[in-house]
């Protein structure tokens, strides 16, 4: 077998990998919440209307009969700040992280789809690639609890790939294999506008972190600003799309 064969199948088995590790997170982020909501169901009626006889027996034993109109609860059980996740003030965990966590699994995609490509013409430069998708994607499985630290290190990550990006296209890097400037493609400014994206988010989240603390973890899909939900069709739709017109990589 010749090395450029060798070269081709383990980049074609990368390729693979990364898609399914992929699928994999998108499916445990997801499935937890779509199976938690199918799963929820309000309390029966007949438990209530036991609750609000019990109540109206206890006001005419007192000499004060009367229903009460307001809602009942069991004053035994647990409020819900014992038992329900906080989920973040504000937008911070439905919106701001959550497009930002998208955002940057968006633009590695694009690292992980160009990767076997320039693995046949360049192993190095197509590890790279591969090295930027695993790192991008890294950090948006890790914000999924996000903490300051985290998000500040998504934009230094997030303006950092742009920043090599710029440089590669205008001047070229002082080492091999970006020492030679290269022309600017689709999946380039597709890429660099998520990633932007990402780093937005990601200082919007910060700056709403000063007005009070931040959310334990993220909201699932059902809870997800909708502005998150298109962004998510935006990056399926885009990727499609190049990969199905065969964009110059």
């Amino acid at each position: 077998m010749s090395a450029a064969v060798g070269a081709s199948l383990l980049a074609h088995g990368l390729h693979v990998l990364m898609v399914l590790l992929g699928l994999w997170g998108l499916a445990a982020l997801l499935v937890p919440h779509a199976l938690a909501r199918l799963g929820a169901a309000p309390a029966p009626v007949a438990d209530e209307h036991r609750h609000r006889v019990d109540a109206l027996r206890a006001a005419v034993t007192a000499g004060a009969p009367g229903l009460p109109l307001g809602p009942l609860s069991d004053p035994a059980a647990p409020g819900p700040s014992a038992t329900a996740p906080r989920t973040g003030p504000g937008r911070v965990g439905t919106l701001h992280v959550p497009l930002a966590v998208v955002a940057s699994a968006a633009a590695a995609g694009v690292h992980a789809a160009v990767a076997p490509p320039h693995l046949r013409e360049q192993a190095a430069l197509g590890l790279l690639f591969l090295l930027a998708a695993a790192t991008q994607l890294a950090w948006a499985a890790l914000a999924q609890r996000p903490t300051v630290g985290l998000l500040r290190a998504g934009v230094v990550l997030q303006l950092a790939m742009v920043a090599t990006w710029l440089a590669s296209r205008t001047t070229g890097l002082p080492w091999e294999p970006l020492a030679t400037r290269h022309p600017v493609g689709p999946w380039d400014v597709v890429c660099v506008a998520w990633e932007l994206l990402a780093a937005a988010a990601c200082l919007r989240a910060v700056a709403a972190a000063e007005g009070g603390p931040l959310p334990r973890h993220t909201a699932g899909w059902w809870g997800w600003h909708p502005a998150v939900r298109a962004a998510v069709g935006a990056a399926g739709v885009s990727l499609a799309l190049l990969s199905l017109l065969g964009a110059p990589s």
